[in-house]
């Protein structure tokens, strides 16, 4: 045989593994009496309360690292200048991380209230039938 033959055997393996699992958890979301949610999660950033004030705490973030940047342009300081703009990359992860939680622990109370099997962002979801759209009960929740 050769060398490559057992190592293609194993990844054709694997794949074919998640493929069928895949299928497997679809079989089962997708069973008669589903019932699945959508959310506009862009919609739940923009208009609710708790939403605006992650953006608001980015804006001010943004606002003070920018007369730095301005500050370290001018000194022609570009390692600063990276430094910065990292942080600032790191700050609004950190903050659209905490919203996510906070906003996913809200959808999830709200799914399982609805007895929703599962919950996708409606920009994912082309057509399905039964969908339940908890957007503004969700913006509501975080309110």
């Amino acid at each position: 045989m050769k060398p490559w033959f057992y190592p293609t055997l194993a990844v054709i393996g694997i794949v074919l593994l998640l493929i069928t699992s895949f299928y497997a958890i679809m079989g089962y979301v997708m069973g008669p009496n589903i019932r699945i949610g959508t959310i506009d999660v862009q919609k739940v950033t923009a208009e609710s309360l708790t939403g605006k004030e992650y953006r608001d705490e980015i804006t001010a973030k943004y606002n003070e690292i920018g007369e730095k940047i301005k500050i370290a342009r001018e000194q022609k300081n570009q390692q600063r200048e990276f430094e910065l703009n990292r942080e600032f990359d790191q700050f609004v992860k950190d903050k659209n991380d905490q919203f996510a939680k906070v906003m996913n622990k809200k959808v999830s109370e709200i799914a399982k209230k609805k007895k929703l099997k599962a919950v996708f962002p409606s920009n994912l979801v082309n057509y399905a039938g039964k969908v339940v759209d908890i957007t503004q009960e969700t913006i509501e929740g975080l309110e």
